[in-house]
C-alpha cells in the first residue's frame, strides 16, 4: 500500500523532506506531463516520490491553456486568486461550460476558439489543477524568499547587538503575517478537482488502489473529519524527529507503520481495538514534526474519494469491484 499526497499536486522540498520520514515512496498525481519540475523528477529518481500521470492526449491543449493563464496573470496585479475564483463560481464546477468559462476569463476574443465545445469535466479538472499548481508553487517561491529576508533581518539584528548565539530577536517586519499559506486556499474546490483526477490516474482492476490519504493541509484534515463524523484517531505522533535519523533504523519504522496501516484498512474494524506502535528512535535527532492517522470505519477508499464528488464521478454504481480494503486512513502531518 503506497501513501497518496492530495489534494495537492505540487509539493516543495521541505514538505517532501518531512513527510518522507514516514512514507516513502509519496504517489503525487499530475493534472499533465509537461509542466513537471526538476526537482520532482529528482525526487523519482532517488525513490522518494512516484508521479501518476492522467490518461489521455490533453497536453497540447492544456499547454496553450496555461500560457494564456500566465500572459493573463502578468497583466492582472491580483494574480491568481483572482483567476481562480470566477472558475468555481457555478458548483459544481464541472459541468458543460466550464472549459469555455475558463476561456472566457483568460481572453474575451480568443482566435479559433481552442477549447470551444469541449463539455468535458476530466479536462476542467486538469486545468483547474494545472493552474492551482502553478499558484501552489509561485507562492512557494514566495514564502522561500520572505524566509530568506527574515534570515538576512535577524542576522542584521544579532550584528547590531554584538549577539553570538542565536538569541530570540524579533523581526523587524511581519513578513510572516502575509505570507500567503496556499493550502488553505480552496479546499474543497481542489478535492473535487482532484477527486477526478484520482479515477482517472488509478486503474480500479489492479492492485494501484490505496487506502492511505496523506496532506500537509490542516483545513482539508478539519473539512474531511467534518464530513465523516464516524472517523477515529487511531495514532497520534506529537514529536517524530525530521533529521539526523540512522537510515536503517527509519526504513524498519517505515515498513512497520505501513505493514499495520495496511492489515487496519484489511481487518474487521472495532472501536475497542487497541492499536499501539511506537515512533522511531529519537536519539540525537533535531527537528521534529507532528502526525496524526485517522480511520474511516466502513468507507473504502473507493467510496471516500467518490463521496468528494456532489454526484457519482464514473457509474461505479452500477458495476462495482470488490474493494481490497475496507476503510480508508486520513494522514495529517503539521508542517
Amino acid at each position: 500500500m503506497k501513501p497518496v499526497y492530495f489534494p495537492f499536486t505540487h509539493i516543495s522540498e521541505d514538505i517532501l523532506k518531512k513527510i518522507s520520514v514516514c512514507f516513502r515512496p509519496l504517489v503525487v498525481l499530475q493534472p499533465s506531463g509537461f509542466n513537471i519540475s526538476g526537482d520532482m523528477e529528482k525526487w523519482v529518481e532517488s525513490g522518494l516520490l512516484e508521479m501518476r500521470l492522467p490518461a489521455g492526449d490533453d497536453d497540447d491543449r492544456l499547454e496553450v491553456m496555461l500560457a494564456d493563464y500566465r500572459v493573463w496573470a502578468n497583466l492582472h496585479q491580483r494574480g491568481q486568486r483572482a483567476y481562480l475564483n470566477p472558475l468555481m463560481d457555478e458548483v459544481p464546477f464541472f459541468n458543460d461550460t466550464s472549459v469555455s468559462q475558463i476561456v472566457k476569463a483568460i481572453k474575451e476574443n480568443l482566435q479559433d476558439g481552442v477549447f470551444r465545445n469541449c463539455p468535458d469535466p476530466l479536462f476542467s479538472a486538469k486545468a483547474f489543477l494545472l493552474i492551482a499548481q502553478e499558484f501552489d508553487r509561485q507562492q512557494w517561491e514566495v514564502n522561500q524568499g520572505v524566509k530568506s529576508f527574515e534570515k538576512k533581518e535577524h542576522d542584521l539584528m544579532k550584528n547590531l547587538k554584538g549577539e553570538n548565539g542565536d538569541g530570540d530577536v524579533r523581526p523587524l517586519s511581519d513578513a510572516t503575517l502575509w505570507a500567503d499559506n496556499a493550502m488553505s486556499y480552496m479546499v474543497e474546490e481542489r478535492l473535487r478537482a482532484w477527486a477526478r483526477l484520482f479515477f482517472n490516474n488509478i486503474s480500479l482492476d489492479d492492485q494501484e488502489v490505496t487506502a492511505l490519504f496523506i496532506t500537509g493541509s490542516r483545513l482539508t484534515s478539519e473539512y474531511l473529519l467534518e464530513k465523516f463524523p464516524d472517523a477515529e484517531r487511531i495514532f497520534e505522533f506529537d514529536s517524530l524527529p525530521i533529521s539526523n535519523l540512522k537510515s536503517d533504523k527509519i526504513e524498519g519504522w517505515h515498513k512497520h507503520l505501513i505493514d499495520t496501516l495496511d492489515n487496519l484498512a484489511k481487518s474487521r474494524w472495532s472501536s475497542s481495538n487497541n492499536v499501539v506502535i511506537q515512533g522511531p528512535d529519537q536519539k540525537g535527532c533535531g527537528e521534529k514534526m507532528a502526525l496524526s492517522l485517522d480511520i474511516i470505519p466502513e468507507t473504502s477508499p473507493i467510496d471516500f474519494v467518490s463521496s468528494l464528488f456532489p454526484s457519482d464521478p464514473t457509474g461505479m454504481a452500477e458495476n462495482r469491484i470488490e474493494p481490497e480494503f475496507n476503510h480508508t486512513i486520513l494522514g495529517h502531518l503539521a508542517l
